[in-house]
């Protein structure tokens, strides 16, 4: 019965229940895949502002994926796969956030709590009565839980290991790339903590792996491919101790897995044998460099002799994947060769019967001469290509840049005779090329002399190809094969690796063959133009080899000719030659064109080339001093978006060509250009000044990092431990204050035009108005004598030109209410719009007061944190008080406030100035001192700011000393016979002390414009 009847019936539910789940989860996942793309779509389209509508796609994409998991519990791996998919989707439109805490945090649940469940059976089945054995093994509680465990919900399988360890690979992704995106250029040490955290997170997944490795191998091989990409832009932020560590992992982890070891993924291995061995290259590891370098050239030679020794031979693709690995391992053991004092034997070395190569056990008696060992070096490359490739991998850097490209101090005198010679043997075997190159493109007929000697040259280089051992006897053994025939230049050499031979003519500063070479990439470049398709990928990689060598050549026109003596640019013309003005400015123009949206080739592969083309030439504008045909408004503004597109580093340098331009911009009424620029100067600086606070906090405090934390804004109880005598700190926040002052300026200037341009508007239509009524006087009757005046006095009255705008200084301070630094800067600056001296008055109190404020709060974290007083309060949110008291003084000064400007003076230069009864001195307080350690640690700003202050103070004591009915003053140092001089010498003597204070401050500055000030007001007081 139980046969015939109710099993038929059981299995008939059963697949009709199994039919029914599958029917679910397939519409399920395709309303999962709909949500996906909605909340792709919503993330990344231009004009996505609309938040509560992503949030809302994103809970019921959240609310799905619940579903779809509550419905596949009996088939996770399946539903692992649905979300993998999506997840892929989510980081390839980098939405991190979604992929991480929704979709890898919903996998991750879902395995912990297979694994919770198979723990549970675990422990239920060692946990039963010893007096009750099992009978058979199928009966035993084990057995029992195996066979009632739903199939793909065993931890133990390798697909269930293999899917636990690609979703925390993910999961381990995406924190890295969320933690990359906040701080892209990993100034933040908290970043950095959390990357390498999500690296570790990445190793700790992949030793599961290991006991199913020849199975599992795919995931062993993506686990190296994201730890390699996670180790690049480590790099780039000069990381490279830590990234060594990850990459000699990955490298074992392949060669521990026997499928993984084969040709297939030998390009892969050398990718990172290479990558390690830059690693070390950098942290000046060159022995772990030379053991890498033939380890790699053993693998390969291994992987050669194996699939050699089969009877079916190798293709194509696994003789090339071994031929690259030996190419890549020769070529670096070249440059450690040539670039280290390692003399050891470079060829690898295997077999049972291996002999060593002759004069190479010790290495003494090899050549020393630089000549000898480069053309022995090169000699083992068998085509002109791979010995051009090998010789520019050998004399390129990590740290090569343009901003660095002076070889001499990089290099010693021994290395500088080897380059040297490298370029010269390059040359020689080039030549024949570059003849037949130029013959091709109808040169300059020469005159017979010419011809002559170059027909001799012909022939006496293929006198010396002939007789050289390369050609004759063929290659030697270790040597590489015997070079063949050279071919034409286009066919020989790439244009990337003539482009690359032009960069390091260039960095080596060998300028003649750099100009040569230069001129004829640009030859090249030109011609392939005319047979490639705009849009398509060479396209675009001709595009980049143009503005590498415009940047290049531009550069050597500006900075390079001048220091060597060359003669001026010539002009278009070719007539009459640029000036040194005239030149900058055009190189001003093309270097804001580089940096634009047009040129963003040059952004997205060679920022680098940008950022160190736009210091130099700031750097040669500010060398080149004043000049009235160069366009410094021009030029600064070049420099400044370029370092802003290309995120250069140090915001110090981005301040104060921002300050300059602004101060350009100022003079000229460009207020909207101001603003444009401040406000994202603004944000640099802040951002800034929290991570140097939050990195001097850092390594006081182990706190937990996490992505939470680098969002989180700057804790006020936090922030305070960052009291240090930074002066590049100190200076970038004193810049801050002058930006400040100079983003209110121009935001209340353009209220105060928008407010002119309204009673403008409002004097024209009642002008309009008149005009209507005295052209209407036929229907409403003629004017009275009280419309006639009115509308007179309207006429002769001119427009009011209003000081501000009411509602623009209520953003304003709104803006500022929680800082009492920026509610003091606003006041000083808004002293100016004020008409009325009471409101001046009014305006500068208010600025006292909130300076006041800000003093107090210092002092209370003076004393909680023990701070001296002589060490200026520099925290997050903080402006230098010494800086708005002098803004405060001089402000004053300049409205004829003397007793303002006298006690904010005494304010500001009481941080620098030291009074002899601090120390116990019977003298009087009108003779101070500077305090050295207070000059030593202020920033740049503060001492100019105190060295007008002195001189103001100066300004005022000389007033008074003009005012009748003035009260003697004696100064104890000086004795009583000089006041028979003249009326009020004392005072004079201490004024004239205040200028010698304030001389001396121009002198710490170096500045030759206050010191001529302040001479000459010493000299008018004297």
């Amino acid at each position: 019965f139980f046969r015939l009847f109710v099993s038929p019936v059981s299995d008939c539910f059963a697949t009709e229940m199994a039919e029914e789940r599958e029917l679910k989860l397939k519409l399920s996942a395709g309303e999962l895949q709909t949500l996906a793309l909605q909340l792709i779509q919503a993330h990344t389209a231009e004009d996505a502002k609309d938040d509560v509508q992503r949030q809302k796609i994103r809970a019921l994409f959240e609310d799905q994926l619940l579903f779809l998991r509550n419905i596949s519990k009996e088939d996770l791996l399946t539903f692992y796969d649905l979300v993998v998919k999506v997840t892929h989707q989510f980081i390839t439109k980098q939405l991190y956030d979604v992929a991480l805490r929704s979709c890898c945090a919903t996998l991750l649940a879902s395995f912990t709590e297979v694994e919770q469940q198979h723990q549970l059976r675990a422990s239920r089945a060692l946990g039963s009565p010893r007096g009750n054995p099992p009978t058979s093994p199928t009966s035993s509680p084990s057995a029992t839980s195996a066979r009632n465990e739903a199939p793909g919900l065993d931890p133990r399988r390798p697909q269930f290991i293999a899917a636990k360890a690609r979703t925390v690979l993910l999961a381990s992704v995406c924190e890295f790339q969320m933690a990359r995106g906040i701080d892209p250029l990993f100034t933040n040490q908290r970043t950095v903590l959390i990357c390498l955290r999500a690296m570790q997170k990445m190793q700790e997944a992949l030793n599961p792996v290991f006991a199913h490795d020849e199975e599992l191998y795919y995931v062993l091989y993506t686990g190296t491919v994201f730890l390699y990409d996670c180790c690049r832009p480590l790099m780039r932020a000069g990381y490279y101790t830590e990234c060594g560590v990850f990459l000699g992992w990955s490298i074992l982890c392949m060669e521990s897995c026997l499928t993984l070891v084969d040709c297939k993924f030998l390009r892969w291995r050398t990718r990172l044998y290479q990558t390690l061995c830059l690693c070390y290259e950098n942290t000046g590891k060159w022995a772990d460099a030379v053991k890498a370098t033939r380890r790699l050239l053993s693998k390969a030679e291994f992987l050669h002799n194996t699939e050699n020794s089969d009877v079916v031979p190798p293709s194509e693709a696994q003789t090339a994947a071994i031929e690259n690995a030996k190419h890549v391992a020769r070529a670096l053991m070249f440059k450690y060769e040539l670039f280290s004092d390692f003399k050891e034997p470079i060829e690898p070395v295997s077999g049972r019967g291996r002999t060593p190569a002759k004069g190479a056990a010790a290495g003494s008696g090899a050549a020393t001469d630089g000549a000898s060992i480069v053309e022995k070096g090169l000699g083992k490359f068998p085509s002109l290509r791979d010995k051009l490739a090998a010789a520019m991998g050998a004399v390129t850097f990590d740290t090569q840049r343009l901003l660095r490209h002076d070889v001499s101090s990089r290099l010693s005198p021994e290395n500088l005779t080897k380059v040297g010679a490298l370029f010269t043997l390059l040359e020689e075997k080039l030549a024949p090329l570059v003849a037949d190159f130029l013959a091709s493109r109808g040169p300059v007929p020469k005159s017979p002399s010419t011809a002559r000697k170059d027909k001799q040259d012909k022939k006496k280089v293929a006198r010396e190809d002939k007789k050289s051992p390369m050609k004759k006897g063929g290659a030697k053994a270790g040597e590489g094969e015997a070079e063949p025939a050279p071919r034409s230049l286009e066919e020989e050499i790439p244009l990337p690796l003539q482009m690359q031979f032009v960069q390091q003519c260039f960095y080596c500063e060998r300028w003649e063959s750099f100009q040569r070479w230069a001129g004829l990439t640009q030859t090249r470049i030109d011609e392939l133009r005319r047979t490639v398709e705009e849009g398509t990928e060479a396209s675009e990689a001709l595009d980049l080899a143009q503005a590498e060598l415009g940047v290049l050549l531009e550069f050597f026109a500006v900075v390079v000719q001048p220091s060597l003596g060359a003669t001026p640019a010539q002009g278009s013309s070719g007539v009459e030659p640029k000036s040194r003005a005239s030149v900058l400015n055009a190189f001003a123009e093309k270097l804001q064109g580089w940096a634009t949206e047009s040129a963003k080739v040059l952004l997205q592969h060679r920022p680098d080339l940008l950022e160190d083309a736009a210091v130099l030439f700031y750097r040669c504008t500010v060398a080149h001093g004043p000049d009235k045909d160069l366009e410094y408004g021009t030029v600064l503004r070049a420099v400044l978006e370029t370092l802003l597109a290309v995120r250069h580093t140090d915001v110090l340098l981005i301040a104060s060509v921002a300050h300059r331009l602004c101060g350009i911009y100022e003079e000229q009424s460009r207020d909207a250009e101001v603003l444009s620029l401040i406000s994202p100067v603004l944000q640099l600086i802040f951002a800034e000044r929290r991570r140097i606070v939050c990195n001097a906090k850092d390594t006081e405090i182990r706190v937990p990092y996490s992505l939470e934390m680098l969002r989180q804004p700057a804790d006020p109880e936090l922030r305070e431990l960052a009291t240090s005598g930074s002066i590049v700190f100190k200076t970038l926040y004193a810049l801050q204050t002058w930006l400040h002052s100079a983003h209110f300026r121009a935001r209340l200037r353009l209220g105060a035009e928008l407010a002119y341009a309204t009673e403008k508007k409002r004097h024209t239509k009642k002008m309009t108005q008149l005009d209507q009524r005295e052209k209407s006087q036929h229907l409403y009757g003629g004017l009275t004598a009280k419309e006639k005046r009115l509308a007179e006095e309207a006429r002769q009255q001119p427009v009011p030109q209003p000081i501000t705008h009411p509602s623009v200084e209520q953003t304003l301070q709104f803006e500022c209410r929680d800082s009492p630094y920026l509610s003091c800067a606003l006041r000083v600056e808004q002293v100016e719009f004020r008409s009325a001296p009471a409101e001046r008055r009014e305006m500068l109190s208010q600025a006292v007061a909130s300076a006041h404020a800000a003093e107090a709060l210092e002092d209370r974290l003076r004393k909680q944190y023990k701070v001296p007083d002589y060490m200026e309060i520099a925290t997050v949110g903080s402006l230098p008080l010494p800086l708005l008291w002098g803004m405060i003084a001089l402000k004053a000064f300049d409205k004829q406030e003397y007793q303002i400007a006298r006690e904010a003076g005494a304010r500001a230069a009481a941080s620098v100035l030291r009074f002899p009864e601090e120390v116990g001195s019977s003298h009087s307080p009108s003779s101070p001192a500077l305090r050295e350690e207070a000059v030593a640690t202020a920033s740049a700003p503060v001492l100019e700011t105190l060295t007008y202050v002195l001189l103001m103070l100066a300004e005022v004591d000389l007033l008074d000393l003009s005012t009748e009915g003035k009260k003697e003053e004696h100064d104890e140092q000086l004795p009583l016979r000089c006041y028979d001089l003249r009326k009020n010498q004392g005072l004079a003597l201490v004024t004239a002390g205040k200028l010698t204070l304030a001389l001396q401050l121009a002198r710490c500055l170096a500045s030759p414009d206050l010191l001529t000030l302040a001479s000459l007001r010493l000299f008018n007081c004297v």
